[in-house]
């Protein structure tokens, strides 16, 4: 069982959500698991649950309350009784909170290490899932447990930019820097690491600008100046202080593998191009345009077909045509998911191979697959990579294969699409081009897929908010 607090307080059993409805069993949950590890006294109980029309017998309403989160959680010693309180019984894996501060924690010893301590850190920020104890978050009883959260998540948000600043990656950062000063203009150190971003990306006068909204800002909310570090930043960018275009100093891992000698190796690992099947031109340039066209996040495209259908030939076409538009790379991995003679590789495998491709510094003995997925994801940002998953089993967990910023695209072949394909194209058993696939009825087009290779408007693809599925004709 999980429970979860960095966002509105939710709690799952086996991936599948356990519904508290009742909103006071809701608040008695939250304030268990504000306080887990302790006792909270049942006074602290009444005073949040009933602020101003308490019922007759508030600890007989309570009782109830308490029986019946038991029976919703399903266990009667998950909320245990203890010296006049309530606490719950809880692990630290069990919480979101918890394992958000224990890779603070891990991230915090590996300081000279920016690429493990950015991986770390990103998958210490994807635990959350909006704002700490969601509606709760403002209530008096939960404001002090959430304001500490918030702030840890800010702390870290500023301390993987840092990570990222030092491995070179200011590019990738402006955006969300750019987002991140509107939400909090008077964070000192947020502007600071947008206005480093800004000049290392040779905008030194808006970086000044950043500098100077910045001050008025503060002038005009708090009457101060601002802080000496922000100032020393402003002067040093003013005088194009050397030190300043300098991302990770001497001595410190830069985040490629050794023996590449500092070179920036671009991999381009895709087989060669098979020749094209009849009919198979216009189903090869729509994929083509899928993968071009993502909106805000990597499209993730799917080509599946039972056994006998060139899957694998059809993808690979359409990877080779818009490589180009992949300047930083296109990698391949054969996942082996319907072969007879070798095992299929599992999500660690793949993630490993991936980061090898990139040339990406892992720490030895790194094996669990949630933080090669963390290191995944801080080796691609700012990128424009392609990622083909050739023979992917069904239930591989692809999600954790991901990119997860813009720019990027991943290709799958399988027997089956996997959940949250973004476009599914589905091929008949043996001759592709001797039934061209066509939309299905089924699913209402929201906007279409642009061609920019040219594909003949007879065929018909367009994307949903969600999905679009291809099938072939009856």
């Amino acid at each position: 069982m999980h429970f979860s607090v960095l966002g509105p307080v939710a709690v799952t059993r086996d991936s599948a959500p356990v519904a508290v409805t009742a909103g006071r069993q809701l608040t008695v949950l939250a304030l268990l698991l504000a306080h887990f590890g302790g006792t909270v006294p049942v006074s602290r109980i009444l005073a949040a649950l009933w602020t101003d029309r308490a019922p007759a017998n508030p600890r007989k309403a309570l009782a109830w309350q308490v029986s019946r989160l038991r029976d919703t959680l399903g266990h009667p010693n998950r909320i245990l009784w203890r010296d006049h309180g309530y606490r719950i019984d809880v692990t630290g894996a069990e919480l979101d909170a918890d394992r958000f501060t224990a890779l603070l924690r891990r991230a915090a010893r590996h300081h000279d290490d920016p690429a493990t301590q950015a991986a770390l850190l990103d998958a210490a920020l994807a635990l959350w899932r909006g704002h700490a104890y969601g509606d709760l978050g403002g209530h008096p009883a939960f404001r002090t447990a959430a304001v500490r959260l918030e702030e840890l998540r800010m702390t870290a948000v500023e301390d993987r930019n840092d990570a990222m600043l030092r491995l070179g990656r200011h590019a990738a950062l402006i955006p969300e820097l750019a987002g991140l000063i509107v939400e909090h203009p008077l964070r000192q150190r947020l502007r600071g690491q947008y206005m480093l971003a800004l000049y290392r990306d040779g905008r030194q006068a808006e970086a000044l600008e950043a500098f100077r909204h910045g001050r008025a800002i503060l002038i005009a909310e708090q009457g101060l100046e601002p802080e000496p570090a922000l100032r020393r930043l402003h002067q040093d960018i003013l005088r194009r202080n050397p030190s300043l275009t300098r991302a990770v100093s001497s001595g410190e891992p830069d985040g490629r593998e050794p023996g590449t000698g500092g070179r920036d190796v671009t991999p381009a690992e895709l087989p060669a191009a098979p020749r094209p099947a009849p009919g198979t031109d216009d189903t090869a340039a729509a994929i083509g345009a899928a993968l071009l066209a993502g909106h805000g996040r990597p499209p993730l495209v799917a080509v599946s077909g039972p056994a006998g259908a060139d899957t694998s030939a059809l993808a690979l076409r359409a990877a080779h045509s818009v490589a180009r538009h992949f300047p930083d790379g296109q990698l391949y991995v054969d996942l082996r998911g319907t072969a007879a003679d070798r095992p299929p590789l599992t999500v660690g495998d793949v993630l490993a191979r991936l980061l090898r491709s990139l040339r990406a510094r892992v720490p030895a003995g790194v094996t669990d697959a949630d933080e090669l997925a963390a290191h995944l994801r801080s080796n691609t940002a700012g990128r424009r990579l392609l990622i083909v998953l050739d023979d992917v089993p069904a239930d591989s967990g692809i999600a954790r294969l991901l990119p997860a910023s813009p720019g990027s695209a991943v290709l799958v072949t399988g027997r089956s699409a996997p959940p949250g394909a973004d476009v599914h194209v589905c091929l008949p058993r043996s001759d592709v081009g001797a039934h061209p696939p066509r939309s299905d009825p089924a699913t209402t087009a929201a906007r279409p897929v642009p061609h920019p290779l040219g594909a003949p408007a007879a065929l018909a693809l367009a994307m949903t908010a969600s999905r679009l599925r291809l099938q072939p004709s009856p």
